[in-house]
C-alpha cells in the first residue's frame, strides 16, 4: 500500500522527496538513504521489500512509497513513474 499520491503525503498533503537506498536494516526495519548529498535513516516499515539501490518517497523521516525503475529512466531517478499512485 502506497500512502502518497502524485508526490504528496496523503496524511497532510505535504511533498515527499525522492531518495536512493544504499542500505536495509530489515530487522530494525530501516534504511539508510541518500538525500542532498548527505546520508539519513529513513523508517521503512510501510514500504514492500526494500533493497540497496531503490528509490523510494520519504516524508519526515518515513518511507511512504517506491519509485519504478525503468530501463530509460536514470536508475529510477526523480521523475519516473511511481508505484501504485
Amino acid at each position: 500500500m502506497s500512502y502518497c499520491k502524485n508526490g504528496h503525503c496523503l496524511t497532510c498533503s505535504d511533498e515527499t522527496i525522492a531518495v536512493k537506498v544504499l542500505s536495509v536494516n530489515q530487522e530494525a526495519g530501516l534504511a539508510l538513504v541518500l538525500v542532498s548529498d548527505q546520508t539519513e535513516e529513513v523508517d521503512t516499515s510501510l514500504v514492500d521489500e526494500v533493497a540497496p539501490g531503490d528509490m523510494l518517497l520519504v516524508h519526515g523521516g518515513v518511507a511512504i512509497g517506491s519509485l519504478e525503475s525503468h530501463p530509460s529512466d536514470d536508475a529510477g531517478a526523480p521523475g519516473s513513474h511511481s508505484e501504485g499512485m
